[in-house]
């Protein structure tokens, strides 16, 4: 648990990251992780046996269709990103069963007619979970308005503010 400051119990700072473009990772101490969304997707990975997490902040859809991209970086596509994620918490020994997920952003915000990356980015992250059998237990995605989040993964909390909106807990 924290207090108004962000410390955890018996005084220590809580861990803080902030998720650009590109990047996630594994939690496995008391971390608050922040990120801002606009078309972009971000799923919280949730383990309660363990207490532990994952988040990631991906800009693309799916890997295989954007050959000339950055190859290198798992975190920049959903579908990739899903699986990095899976492995590293594999390696804790953390099951699809056993895990949560939550599903942000891919709004809609800059689009041009027919351009709806926002849209192909949710259907990513929801057809990639699906096929690795995943519970997907909460979603604020698409609409016109990015988002910012804040994960607490050791305790699968997360908080959703819209821009330009009030913050509300998901």
């Amino acid at each position: 648990m924290t207090d108004e400051r962000g410390k955890c119990g018996g005084g220590r700072a809580m861990d803080e990251r902030f998720l650009m473009i590109g990047q996630g990772d594994v939690f496995t101490a008391p971390t608050r992780v922040r990120t801002v969304l606009g078309s972009c997707v971000s799923v919280t990975f949730h383990c309660p046996q363990r207490g532990v997490g994952a988040m990631f902040h991906a800009l693309l859809s799916r890997r295989c269709e954007f050959e000339r991209c950055e190859r290198n970086n798992a975190f920049r596509y959903v579908d990739s990103a899903i699986e990095e994620t899976l492995k590293k918490l594999g390696r804790l020994g953390v099951t699809p069963a056993m895990i949560q997920c939550k599903i942000f952003g891919g709004a809609n915000s800059l689009v041009r007619e027919g351009f709806c990356s926002g849209r192909r980015n949710v259907e990513a992250a929801f057809e990639t979970l699906e096929r690795r059998h995943l519970q997907v237990v909460a979603t604020s995605v698409g609409g016109e308005r990015g988002r910012k989040l804040l994960f607490f993964p050791h305790l699968g909390d997360v908080y959703v503010k819209l821009l330009n909106s009030s913050l509300c807990p998901l």
